[in-house]
């Protein structure tokens, strides 16, 4: 099935996203921050989207960790409880045919480790999904995306005692913000050998006009939405 123009353009980011973290990733980076414009937001999601279909192009693959952040004691424990819940979702798509995850087993992979509530532990968790997999060479990137955070401080703390532990070497933790915060940004300086900061630039908003503005140049709606981006930019430059 072919794509149209508009999806090709979209595809086209995304390659580049891909470029961009395949690259920090074989250069062992496994804390990595993508530094976003407002307009590219939504693209990590599109992203993340893609490489987890029959559009994929890395071996690796990337989990959504959507958990709030709470409390810093309970963090881990919440983003193990999400995977238990993925894994009985799972269990019930698949029903009574074989998956790869069928033996699996989260209790087990943490029954002698001492503190439950450690992000070594969830570190340790999502690192068993790649050592259960028949046959997979690639890492597990957790993308962790808290649809709420009660306290930023309490979340960097979380995130610091995760980076001063040895990580899993087939484990990489993914995270984004706005490029008008600087908050995790910073927290990569301090740890150089493990972090990467990445700028897409995306030039998201060129994409958006030659979307809205594609089509046959003689045609007045053509015509008529090159128009009114034309006055936006104006406006937008007098500003």
């Amino acid at each position: 099935m072919s794509l149209t123009p508009q999806q090709n353009l979209m595809m086209g980011k995304i390659e580049k996203m891909r470029s961009l973290l395949m690259k920090e990733m074989g250069r062992g980076k496994q804390f990595i921050v993508w530094s976003l414009k407002y307009d590219e937001l939504e693209m990590i999601d599109s992203f993340c989207l893609v490489e987890n279909s029959d559009h994929a192009k890395m071996e690796d693959i990337i989990i959504d960790f959507k958990t709030s952040f709470n409390d810093y004691a309970e963090y881990s424990n919440d983003l193990i409880g999400e995977l238990r819940v993925m894994q009985e979702q799972t269990k019930g798509f698949a029903g009574d045919s074989d998956w790869v995850l069928k033996n699996w087993d989260i209790d087990k992979v943490i029954s002698n480790v001492s503190n439950k509530s450690a992000p070594a532990t969830f570190l340790k968790v999502v690192s068993s999904i790649a050592e259960a997999v028949p046959d997979f060479g690639g890492k597990i990137i957790a993308y962790l995306e808290p649809s709420q955070c009660e306290d930023p401080k309490a979340l960097l703390k979380w995130l610091r005692e995760m980076l001063t532990e040895v990580m899993p070497s087939r484990v990489t933790v993914m995270m984004a913000e706005q490029d008008s915060s600087s908050t995790l940004s910073s927290l990569c300086v301090s740890f150089p050998e493990i972090s990467a900061i990445i700028v897409p630039d995306l030039k998201m908003d060129q994409a958006i006009k030659q979307m809205a503005t594609a089509g046959n140049p003689a045609n007045p709606d053509v015509q008529f939405r090159k128009c009114i981006f034309s006055m936006s930019e104006a406006v937008g430059k007098k500003k």
